[in-house]
């Protein structure tokens, strides 16, 4: 097809199998790094022309991936995130010193792929994303980038954005999530995850259960790279919670960076900020990070669906927590932060998440709830999931719309409701309330 506007770009994406959208489980036959970099040396490896910091984890990846960039971009530097998923427009996962690509710039990149890339790619089959995070590595190229950080999307091992070669490897908090690709256990996951720690890099780990840093520690030992860990060679003190922004204090022991700002919400948004100066250090051996300059960055950082209050009056908060463990740090961070009599929580969720886990976190604080769909057909059936729960006023909704009118109908203006579950969910809730903005 010939790419002559965005919508064209979009509909070439389309083109290709997305596992964000349908069944993982084909996704474990079809992992092939080697594919990649063959495509890549016809494109004369635009991946390494400039340095890379790479994320896994399972929560708080995304969150590290912007922060790192943009402390980066306040010391000067060229800088771009490849990321995922996105909340509202593709183009989220792909930016350069934190503005996203603009749907001119995305077409054109699309465009070029297809040019020097089509001939070779009926010899394999290849997925969206896989397809996407080449393009981003052309994109980043083109804008000269210094730095570019590349959050995994799936795992670590076989996830297409393991072909770079690092300067600096980080982790977020390992938990459960994509368990039919990646195992059952903390190790087994960590395993995979900590796969992307290679020879000559350096590694910074956020807090993790035991048995994910002995995983990573093993790794780290194996390939004979230095390893920072949150909690010991980086501590925080949090200052003041807010609802509209977090405070604290940062120590490690090249230095103290004091009265820092994040415009985020929630404790663990400072862990994020600890873990991303631990990586910004490590790309500078030797030297104390200019703390004003530190500042800056933190500033500019905003990411949507991390708390965020999308209206007032009843209060709207969207989150993209879609595992256990992530429910429960944003159930403690909105009992902790925000002021209400009720809490209303509008769900949804994709088939293979651990749902479970998540309404055992939330369910204990909620006085009502709305089971709804999104426009994903991993999304689960909201019939099938009131029955995860008893003796709860309960509702269920077709769809978002409805699923806001519902809660609005009874919430009152010094309640809260809280839509969560999904980033898929949060997304479609967060175009509702732009559109009225509109």
């Amino acid at each position: 097809m010939e790419i002559k506007n965005y919508t064209d770009a979009l509909a070439y994406l389309d083109s290709f199998i997305n596992y964000e959208h349908t069944d993982l489980s084909p996704l474990k036959k079809e992992q092939n790094l080697k594919k990649l970099l063959v495509l890549l040396e016809h494109l004369v490896s635009p991946q390494n022309s400039y340095k890379s910091i790479h994320i896994a984890g399972t929560k708080g990846k995304g969150s590290i991936s912007a922060i790192t960039a943009s402390i980066l971009k306040s010391l000067g530097y060229r800088v771009g995130v490849f990321s995922s998923p996105h909340v509202t427009t593709v183009r989220e996962r792909i930016s350069f010193n934190n503005q996203m690509i603009t749907e001119e710039e995305f077409t054109e990149q699309v465009s070029l792929f297809q040019e020097k890339l089509e001939p070779y790619l009926s010899r394999e089959r290849y997925s969206f994303f896989e397809v996407l995070t080449i393009i981003s590595m052309i994109y980043f190229a083109g804008k000269k980038s210094d730095y570019v950080v590349f959050e995994c999307g799936l795992g670590g091992r076989f996830d297409a954005t393991n072909i770079i070669k690092p300067e600096v490897c980080a982790f977020s908090p390992i938990s459960y999530d994509h368990m039919e690709i990646l195992g059952n256990t903390i190790e087994k996951i960590a395993c995979e995850k900590a796969a992307i720690i290679k020879e000559n890099v350096k590694c910074v780990s956020a807090f993790q259960r035991e048995a994910g840093l002995d995983v990573i520690k093993r790794a780290c030992e194996d390939k004979n790279v230095p390893l920072r860990v949150l909690g010991n060679d980086i501590t925080y003190d949090i200052r003041e919670l807010k609802e509209e922004c977090s405070l604290f204090d940062i120590k490690t022991k090249r230095g103290k960076y004091e009265n820092c700002r994040i415009n985020m919400p929630g404790d663990f948004q400072v862990e994020n900020a600890s873990v991303s100066i631990g990586i910004v250090e490590e790309l500078f051996p030797g030297i104390v990070l200019p703390v004003q300059k530190l500042r800056e960055g933190l500033l500019e950082v905003f990411l949507p669906a991390r708390l965020e209050v999308v209206a007032s009056s009843p209060k709207v908060i969207i989150d993209g927590a879609h595992n256990g463990e992530s429910a429960k740090r944003m159930i403690q961070a909105v009992r902790k932060i925000f002021k209400y009599k009720k809490i209303f929580f509008i769900l949804g969720f994709s088939k293979d998440k651990d749902i479970t886990g998540i309404l055992k976190e939330i369910v204990p604080f909620g006085n009502e709830f709305i089971f709804t769909k999104f426009q994903c057909p991993r999304a689960i059936s909201p019939e099938i999931v009131r029955g995860y729960i008893k003796n709860k006023d309960a509702s269920i909704a077709n769809d978002v719309k409805s699923a806001l009118g519902i809660a609005f109908k009874s919430a009152r203006n010094e309640d809260i409701i809280v839509v969560t579950g999904s980033f898929f969910l949060a997304g479609e809730v967060r175009d509702c309330f732009l559109n009225i903005k509109n």
